[in-house]
């Protein structure tokens, strides 16, 4: 009789933690569909950025499919359990410059957001080691070119390392450095990369431009052999 009401009771606790966690992502999911509608400003996004923080550290677990069923909006990029999810906001209400983007890493039993209402679209993402990963990303925050950067996103004792490796020193005529790498007069796009990221492509009005990763952990402009 004792084993019995044990059982019982256990079911009766699971059944209560899928309600609630059912309740909690119908919560979640209305609040990403009114902002897909364009009804959320700032403010509002970043409140429910945080409640979906706090959801994923009570769901540690959560799978690829549950993330993208909560909105359209989100890609997840998983690499052996390293996972980048991204969330950019529909243009159709921000604009293709103004739509913000939100980034999120999330590693064992870590979570931590890196990127807040910025203006960044991933490309790729490679590993390079099991603490050290490069992001590839276009930037948009103009509205008449796009540029792009390169991040460096290191898993430390103190949680995560997250800054830009492009260097602004020496770059060729006609580009410009402004929190991102841009071109006076066309758009950069990433061609390929080789030698896991240390040499990377890059072509801006059909002419191609290679980036190496050199002994100070950035990325210079260097002549294609």
């Amino acid at each position: 009789m004792k084993k019995v009401y044990i059982a019982i009771t256990m079911l009766v606790v699971l059944i209560l933690f899928l309600l609630l966690k059912m309740k909690m992502d119908n919560s979640l999911r209305a609040m990403f569909d009114k902002w897909e509608t364009g009804d959320v400003d700032t403010t509002e996004s970043i409140e429910i950025m945080n409640s979906f923080i706090e959801y994923l550290a009570e769901n540690p677990e959560i799978s690829v499919e549950d993330i993208m069923n909560l909105s359209q909006r989100f890609k997840v990029y998983d690499i052996d359990g390293f996972r980048i999810i991204e969330y950019v906001e529909n243009p159709e209400f921000y604009g293709n410059s103004g739509k913000g983007s939100y980034h999120i890493v999330m590693y064992n039993d870590i979570i931590e957001i890196i990127d807040s209402n910025g203006s960044i679209q991933i490309d790729d993402v490679i590993k390079l080691n099991d603490n050290l990963y490069s992001m590839y990303v276009t930037d948009y925050k103009f509205s008449n070119i796009t540029g792009i950067n390169i991040f460096s996103i290191a898993i430390n004792e103190k949680g995560i390392g997250y800054k830009p490796i492009i260097s602004s020193a020496e770059i060729p005529d006609g580009f410009q450095f402004i929190e991102s790498l841009y071109y006076d007069s066309g758009h950069i796009y990433f061609e390929s990369t080789e030698y896991d990221g240390s040499n990377v492509f890059i072509s801006v009005n059909n002419t191609s431009y290679m980036l190496q990763l050199r002994e100070d952990g950035l990325y210079h402009f260097t002549d294609i052999e």
